[in-house]
């Protein structure tokens, strides 16, 4: 166990949980509850999956042969990325990559719920212990970590 790091958390609680008010018990549960949301970058493999379910190799091919400018931009830009050799992964928690979704979204090529489908796969929730490195963190660590 970590605990100078576990003292940190505890001590100046940047989450803003009220560790100075629970016990080493309540403290030790908390830091163990799957609340924090972790995005990881979706395999291609998943995004293949995804593309299948919602025929989304049509609708970008569909809004590539469109005459709107940005459509034809961003589908062809994901769809360079699908067919890459070089991409093995898409992460949607990069800024440039969430906006295209978002765009292609606003420009009607995907709906928010295909697109809440897609970020589904790289996305899980974990514990802040998990999150901090601590591995299992226990009320008899918690008390050790206060002293």
């Amino acid at each position: 166990m970590n605990y100078s790091k576990l003292a940190d958390e505890l001590t100046n609680d940047p989450l803003g949980r009220g560790y100075s008010g629970m016990t080493d018990a309540e403290a030790a549960n908390d830091l163990m509850s799957e609340y924090r949301t972790l995005t990881q970058p979706v395999t291609m493999g998943n995004i293949i999956r995804w593309a299948a379910r919602h025929d989304a190799i049509h609708s970008l091919e569909t809004a590539v042969a469109s005459g709107v400018a940005d459509k034809r931009r961003l589908a062809r830009a994901a769809l360079a990325m699908i067919d890459s050799p070089q991409i093995d992964s898409l992460d949607i928690g990069d800024v440039e990559i969430s906006g295209m979704f978002d765009a292609l979204v606003t420009l009607g090529v995907f709906t928010s719920a295909e697109q809440d489908d897609l970020v589904s796969f790289g996305t899980s929730t974990i514990s802040r212990a998990s999150e901090l490195g601590l591995g299992r963190v226990k009320p008899g660590y918690v008390g050790k970590a206060r002293a």
